[in-house]
């Protein structure tokens, strides 16, 4: 009888992990942590005397697919210790490798657990057949709507917005991330200070708050290329539109460290690749972010105050 019953795991962002390579080793590291943690949970399967149906061939290297398919009762509990103890183990090699390489004092220790522990989404079902087990944990999965996490960092254009290291000051900023279904994710960061200006200052053409207005016209001129090119006027200019003058110029006026004010978007115009552009993507992620954050909402109940680390779900 307890042969007859398969397990299925997964886990996620999978997608949105891998997207954010920029060069073709970091896509190389990505994925290896991908095949990573899956052969982890496999070998653990394994070492229970389960048999790993999928996949057939358990490589790190070659790579591991993050769906997995166990012939017999793999317990839940033990099947995520393991994924998350191999993560911790990597998330702590590679914080010491830090420490032992770059000497400096670093501030990271809350951000950094936060990290370790909240990074993925694990899914398990079991089922009697595998057809049967893979439609379960599919539709695991599509229940959930979508997740809205935030944690403070070092987050601008050039560092990553995923970055949890810093060395001195420079951390004063919240990141409010939206997670979807197939492990696509959207992120906006903002210096504390002047997080409140902005969305509390939203206004929508007709006096309101309705977000679909400003997500419209981004999507509008995006089909348009009014965001390319060297040039982040017309982004500005739908800023103001939407949030007023004075949060345009101050905006403009805050674009890096300043008068003892976290840069909005970094920390030096130094560190930037292209100033525009990443004007430009912080005003676009803000449109899409404050539409699903806010999509739903009425005035009664609306609360733009964000609690340490809410969840959305």
């Amino acid at each position: 009888m307890k042969d007859s019953i398969y397990t299925a795991i997964t886990f996620a962002p999978v997608q949105g992990f891998i997207e954010k390579s920029r060069k073709l080793r970091d896509l190389y590291g990505s994925s290896f942590i991908l095949s990573y943690l899956s052969s982890a949970v496999c070998e653990a399967a394994e070492k229970e005397s389960y048999k790993v149906i999928s996949p057939a061939i358990i490589n790190v290297v070659q790579g591991t697919p993050n769906q997995i398919i166990i012939l017999g009762d793999f317990d839940r509990k033990q099947a995520s210790a393991t994924f998350n103890y191999a993560w911790k183990m990597l998330t702590r090699t590679c914080q010491q490798w830090i420490v032992d390489q770059i000497k400096q004092e670093y501030q990271w220790r809350q951000e950094w657990e936060l990290w370790t522990n909240h990074a993925w989404e694990f899914f398990w079902q079991q089922g009697n057949s595998i057809g049967d087990v893979r439609r379960k944990l599919n539709n695991i999965k599509r229940s959930r709507d979508w997740i809205g996490i935030n944690w403070q960092g070092e987050s601008s254009t050039l560092s990553g917005a995923d970055a949890i290291t810093w060395f001195g000051m420079g951390r004063d900023r919240i990141g409010l991330r939206i997670l979807f279904n197939g492990g696509n994710w959207m992120e906006w960061v903002c210096p504390w200070w002047f997080l409140e200006d902005v969305l509390e200052n939203y206004g929508d053409r007709n006096h309101g708050k309705n977000w679909t207005h400003i997500y419209n016209d981004v999507a509008v001129l995006k089909s348009r290329h009014a965001f390319g090119g060297n040039q982040s006027e017309v982004a500005l200019a739908m800023f103001e539109v939407y949030f007023g003058k004075d949060n345009r110029a101050t905006l403009e006026k805050y674009l890096w460290d300043c008068d003892g004010k976290t840069g909005i978007l970094g920390n030096r115009l130094e560190d930037c690749k292209d100033k525009h552009q990443s004007l430009n993507e912080w005003i676009i992620n803000l449109a899409k972010v404050g539409f699903h954050l806010m999509s739903g909402t009425t005035e009664s109940n609306r609360d733009l105050t964000p609690n340490p680390f809410p969840t959305f779900a």
